[in-house]
Parts: C-alpha cells; structure tokens; sequence
C-alpha cells in the first residue's frame, strides 16, 4: 500500500467522521483505529466498507479496507485520489459476501489502481498475510496459499449467484477468459439459427462453459450443427469491443429480453457494459481472449439440460447448453478422452454389467440390493478395516438403526437436518393391536454418534480410560431427492465406518495424527495415492466459543503439518458444530473425490439449556406443531430435555471435565466407497479383493474332470475360482471371463492333465504361461497375502 494513498484516505474518512478500521500488515502490528461495534455474531461485528471502482479501461475492481459506522464518505475524492471514473458502495448483499471470504474478517488490501479484485498481488508473493480480524480486534496471520484457497470459492459463488458472466478466479484467469469467449459464441450461433431464443447469462465454469437460454427447443441432435455455426462465425471475431452504457440503452437494445433487463436494473450502479464481437453484442462484465479468431477453435458442445433462472425453482425453466473450450487440440482431446474414460468406468453400467449389485423400485429409491460377487468384496474389506482398527486401539460396537426421537432432539440433529432425515414415527400413527405398547417415539438414525455417547456415558469415565476410540460399520439413513439418486455414489441409505473419539485437550493432536495415519495407509492399499487436505473453518452460525473454535483448528492444522500434508483452508464450511479435516482423493484418471473426514464436535459433548431460539426452530417443524400444539407446549418438553449430553471424563485431580469429542471416517459410506472404487478400477478389482480370482476352462468335456480337480485344490486354500463347464468353445469362454474382468484365466487340456499344470493368462497380458499347479497357486497366495 502507497503511504501517499494511506493517509490521504485517513484524511477523507476523518474529514467526515466515519467510524473505521484500517489494517496493519506487519507481524506485530495494532489495530490503529478501532469501530466500537464489535461482537461475537457477525451481525454484531463491523461490517467492512466495499467500493465499487470503475478504473476507465479497466475492468470494475471492488476495494475493502475499511469498517465504516455511517456512509459519510466522499465517493468524489476517492475517485479523483484512485484515478477511476466511478466510485459507489456495492449492494449490499455482495458487500456482505465479499466482507466475509474469510468469515467475519477484514482481508488485505491495496488503494493503488493497480490492484486486481480484493487482494494486492504483490501481497501473495509474501510467504503469509497479516490481516485484522473483525471479531478479535487483533491481527492475524494467514499462509498466502490459503488465502487464495479460502477466497477463492467465495468469490466464484458470488460471480454465480449473482449471475456475473465473469468467473472470478486467482487461476487461469486467460483460461476462463478463453472459455467465457467460447459461451459469448455459442450465444451468437443460437441467435444465428434460432432467432426468437432469449440468451440469459453463460460463465465460464470448472472444465468449460454454459449459457442459459429461454425460448428454445433442441436436442443433443442439434449440437453439431451450432458447433458448426460457432465456427463459421468466429473467423469473423477480432476482438471484443467494449462499450459503456446505461440502464436506458440496455431497455432499448434488449427490450424484449426481460433477462437482461433484470441483470442490468441490478447491476446498474455499477456500471453497465456491452461487449460486442462480429455481429453480437452482449450485456456483460468483461473478461474475454484478446483475438477470438485465432484462440476460439478447440471447443465442443457437450450437452444440454434444464436449469431455473437464477437457481430458483420458483423461476422459470431455462434451457442449459454446456460445453467445453481449451487452448489447444491436444488439450481439448485429452478432456475429452478423460470423458469417455470416465463413461467406461461407470459404475452404474459395471455393476450391471459385472452383476455387482442393482436397485429396484420395491426395495425402495436410493437403497443398494449387494449381489454375491460385490458382497464379497464388502466382506473382505470390513474384515480388513476391522483389523486394523483393533490394532490401533479402536473398541468397535453395534447399535439400532432406530433410536428415539428424543435422543436427536437433545443433539438438536431433528431441528438442523430434518430435511434429510426419514420422518418422526409419531405414536397416533401406529396402527394394530401393537399399538399400545409403543412408549417412544422413534425415527430411523441419520447417524451413528448419540448412539456412542450413549455407550460411553454409561458409567463415569476416569482420565486414565481416555482416549477412548469407539468403532461401527453403522447403518444410517437419510433422505435425498430422488433427482440426485445417483447409483451406489448418492443414497438412502447407507453404511458408515464411523468412529468417535472421546478424549482429553491434550490428546487430540496425536489422536488426529493417528487418523490421518490410518488414512494415508488405508487409501495407499487401495491405490489411491494422490490426495489433498482440506481444512474447514468456523461458520458464521456456530456453536461454542471462539476460544473452542481456535484450539480446534489449530489442533487440525498441526495435525496436518505433522503427518505431511500440504492442506488448504476451505474459510467458514465447517459444520455449526465444530472444523474438520477432509481429504479427498485423485482417482485413476485424475478425478477427485472426497473420502474422510475428521470433525470437532462442541455441541454433542456439552450440556446446555434450551434457549429460545432452540424452541422457535423446533416450532417451525410441522411435526412439532402437531405433536404439541402450541407453543408453550413444546418449550416444556424441550427445557426438559436441554440441549446436549454431558461428555465428561474425572481428571487425576478428580475435576469433573469435559471430554474433546471427534467423529472421523476413512472409507465415508461402503457404498459410495465402492462406487468410487468400481470406477477407480475400472470393475478389474486387483486380485485380492477380486470378486472371482481365477476362472477354470477345461478345453474340452473330456478335459473336464481335470479341470474339477484344478477348481476343488484352489478352493481347498480359499482361493475364489469358479469352473466354466459349458460346452461353449474355448474362444467364448475366454471372451467370457475378460468380459468380467477375472484376473487369471487358466485353460486346461491333455498337455496340462498329464503334467498336472495349467496355462495361466494373465489379466491385462497377451501372452499365456505354463505352470505348475503348485506355482500357480503360491503365485496366487502371495498376490493374496501381499494384497495385490
């Protein structure tokens, strides 16, 4: 920062008496001026002051720095001290979620014109960033790494949501520059074949593109004939022209297009933009490729989907057209192979295809029926998860899929999560002669943890008890919309190897080391050897205090630091209850997908009273209403309760306190890990955990009592082999067996009986080889033994 600007803008502020913060960016630094509004909620803290800046060519810049208590600023001083033609407050709901990429703090900045967005560039050449933080009234410091990961989703949602055709990124801004270009082009070649379609808006997104259009009718048919269009067009594109507006000429120009008018009504005091490029023209932010004729060629349509305008379901369907870009041939074919890779590993097509497992419309939406060859599998890795959580100290138990309806009210899971839970079996429902013996209501569990504090509130805990680390492969059940069902991946239900740990402050580092140990073993095994740390932070709603939140997340990050990971800081996406770790893997061909997590839990393990805004979000429930019909009813029933189960432990001084508690998962749920898995392996699961190991082809029927003999000795020693007896001939039994992806395949004939041998092909080989049956099988049990 300028010192020039720095007290200039001092001097501005001061001249009219606003109330401000300014930020110090050195290690040891003060808050020089302090808002007397402060506060523990981000509604009682400072807000931060956030200008919208139009630097002439340049794109529009938004500057935070400062905490205001009034809007006494002079917007015309500022705009002759940064050069810029305009200068205003954004609206205040982007003023709010620019003020909190990093949740209830003021971020770095820079007053020079230079600077790009919200941060200085210069600042994340530095190694950390030293910032003020809003709720603390001190400084703070932050890698610059994570910095850029924290601000970086908050910026792409507020370019989502509030319908910028800019991405706003810290990556390759030429890159989305690229592929915003690319939905500026389709939009033209829409407009060029089907006049009457009404564009709405198209960003540049992860891997491509969209634009939503209304007015228009097509099919995946007609995508190749737009691509055709795009490229007839773009060898007219030079460049992209801008030119600056207001909110009548964008009335006038798009008069008939009540989409664009909206946006520009909105955005209005910001500025209003046309970018216009051949003969289209577009309502836009900016951020386009230099030479659209010469960049624009490496692109495809790839489909075409129904999307509400704005994301609201109460607004209109819009069509969806999205599509890819990239900046060369090579790079757009090797997305695209990645693609049609990705096809081939479905595993929805390879369980149907491998008969792994299926879902059926009786059974109900959402719930996995495991076939022989998939439960199997399921048995061997349990097996193998629960050796090794019996070696590291785990105490593994059982618990009901149902629970009482109290139990969640008291954890406050039946008021946060009712929309995912299955509904209150209320007693007046209950029908037969079993009626009157209900005494509870109760309600299938949406997770497994009340269930162990129960266990571990049993009797009192002494110190030397802890840390005490309980284990289930527990069945949960919760409700998702039918429309995101989604093969084993998105489910109703569902099988979590879930843990909790119940331990003392001063344990909890190494309690979380010991999981991130067990993790990067577990994902090694299965070949997942490419993952990435994600640390989530406090939350705007949270529970607990801010002294709470910071040994938790501290205690995350030297976790992290001390098993090796290089995390990132995903800002503010911690659950209300506590931060937590996740770790989501690269599969096979590079796709990533979350695993575990460890997560904090300040709600469970305390015991607190109802408060009012307990009871008013109970009261919202139509369950509640009607169960205890007013009010008054319901604050009893829940006063009774409170809030909380009391997790305590007696220390060696015989003080009663209160127990650290953490949930973690290695695998999430058996099935969205196996529908990971079947993908990541492309259904050809490695030998030991091979549905099928070996598949004996006797070359013949009179070759078929050798080939008896083969199957009976390899089952002897537990080695999962089937015989093909069918008087199909070799070739199609050899077709048969790759088809289901068998890793050995072994022919027998007159030559193999008479040396007691076998020929051995080979998953993934070309060339067979003969071998004894005793070399074949100790070649085997090893690969077994050694999990290969």
């Amino acid at each position: 920062m300028k010192n020039d600007l720095y007290s200039k803008l001092i001097a501005l502020l001061d001249k009219h008496h606003a109330k401000y913060r300014l930020i110090d960016h050195v290690p040891e630094g003060r808050t020089e001026i302090v808002s007397p509004m402060r506060g523990n909620k981000l509604s009682q803290a400072a807000k931060c002051m956030v200008l919208t800046v139009n630097l002439g060519k340049k794109e529009i810049k938004y500057v935070l720095g400062v905490v205001p208590g009034d809007k006494q600023i002079d917007f015309n001083a500022i705009k002759t001290l940064l050069h810029a033609s305009y200068v205003s407050f954004t609206p205040q709901e982007l003023t709010e979620k620019l003020a909190q990429s990093v949740v209830g703090t003021v971020l770095p900045f820079s007053f020079s014109p230079e600077l790009e967005l919200i941060v200085d560039p210069s600042l994340l050449t530095n190694e950390e960033i030293f910032f003020n933080a809003a709720r603390l009234d001190r400084s703070m410091a932050l890698l610059a790494k994570d910095y850029v990961s924290i601000v970086k989703p908050r910026l792409a949602d507020i370019a989502k949501s509030s319908g910028m055709q800019k991405e706003i990124i810290f990556g390759d801004t030429a890159l989305a520059n690229l592929r915003h270009s690319c939905a500026h082009l389709l939009a033209a070649a829409i407009l060029d074949l089907y006049p009457k379609a009404l564009p709405t808006l198209g960003p540049s997104i992860e891997n491509g593109f969209y634009y939503d259009f209304d007015n228009l009718k097509i099919s995946d048919t007609d995508l190749p004939a737009i691509e055709d269009k795009m490229h007839e067009l773009v060898k007219a594109w030079k460049g992209f022209e801008k030119i600056d507006v207001e909110l009548s000429d964008v009335e006038k120009r798009f008069a008939k297009n009540v989409y664009k008018i909206e946006m520009a009504t909105q955005y209005k005091e910001a500025g209003l933009t046309l970018y216009k490029s051949g003969e289209f023209t577009d309502l836009c932010r900016g951020g386009h490729c230099e030479h659209p004729d010469q960049e624009l060629k490496y692109f495809k349509l790839m489909s075409i989907a129904g999307a509400y305008w704005r994301g609201d379901e109460k607004n209109k369907m819009l069509t969806r057209i999205y599509g890819t870009c990239w900046p060369s041939q090579k790079e757009l074919d090797n997305y695209l192979n990645m693609l049609e890779e990705a096809k081939k590993r479905d595993h929805r097509k390879l369980g149907k295809d491998l008969d792994l497992y299926s879902t059926n419309m009786l059974t109900g939406q959402g719930l996995i029926l495991w076939h022989p060859k998939l439960a199997i599998v399921r048995n061997i890795v349990e097996d193998y998860w629960r050796k090794e959580h019996y070696k590291r100290g785990y105490q593994l138990v059982f618990t009901p899929h149902i629970a009482s309806m109290d139990m969640f009210v008291k954890s406050r899971h039946l008021s946060k999560y009712i929309n995912s839970m299955f509904p209150v079996m209320l007693h007046e429902f209950i029908e037969g002669e079993s009626a009157p013996d209900y005494q509870t209501e109760e309600l299938l569990k949406p997770m497994n943890c009340p269930n162990h504090i129960q266990i571990y509130n049993d009797h009192p805990r002494s110190y030397r008890e802890l840390p005490m680390r309980i284990g289930e492969l527990g069945t949960v059940y919760r409700y998702e919309r039918a429309g995101v069902l989604h093969g084993m991946t998105r489910v109703r239900g569902f099988t979590q190897d879930d843990s909790h740990i119940f331990c003392a402050p001063e344990q909890v580092i190494d309690e979380v080391c010991g999981v991130l140990k067990l993790m990067k073993d577990v994902y090694a095994l299965f070949g997942f050897s490419s993952y990435q740390v994600y640390i989530s932070t406090r939350p705007e709603k949270y529970l607990g205090t801010l002294e709470m939140w910071d040994f938790a997340e501290e205690s995350l990050k030297k976790a992290a630091v001390s098993e090796g990971f290089d995390y990132k800081i995903d800002e503010g996406e911690g659950v209300f209850y506590g931060p937590k770790i996740d770790l989501k893997v690269k599969d096979s061909i590079g796709r990533e997908w979350q695993l575990g997590t460890v997560q904090f839990d300040f709600n469970q393990p305390a015991n607190a009273e109802t408060t009012e805004d307990d009871i008013d979000d109970f009261w919202k429930l139509k369950t509640f209403k009607h169960k205890f019909k007013t009010r008054e009813n319901l604050a009893i029933y829940l006063k009774k309760l409170g809030r909380g189960f009391n997790v305590t432990y007696i220390d060696k001084d015989g003080k009663e306190k209160q127990c650290v508690m953490v949930h973690r998962v290695v695998f999430g749920s058996m099935e969205r890990f196996f529908g990971i898995l079947i993908e990541h392996y492309g259904g050809a699961f490695p030998v030991w955990l091979a549905p099928v190991q070996v598949s004996v082809l006797p070359i013949s029927e009179k070759h078929l009592e050798y080939a008896t003999k083969v199957t009976d000795s390899l089952k002897l020693v537990n080695i999962r082999c089937e015989l093909d007896s069918r008087s199909e001939s070799l070739g199609a039994k050899i077709r048969d067996a790759e088809m289901q992806k068998v890793p050995y395949i072994l022919v027998t004939g007159d030559k193999e009986a008479q040396a007691q041998s076998v020929s051995v092909r080979t998953r993934g080989k070309k060339e067979s080889e003969v071998l004894t049956l005793e070399e074949f099988k100790n070649q085997i049990l090893d690969a077994i033994m050694n999990r290969k």
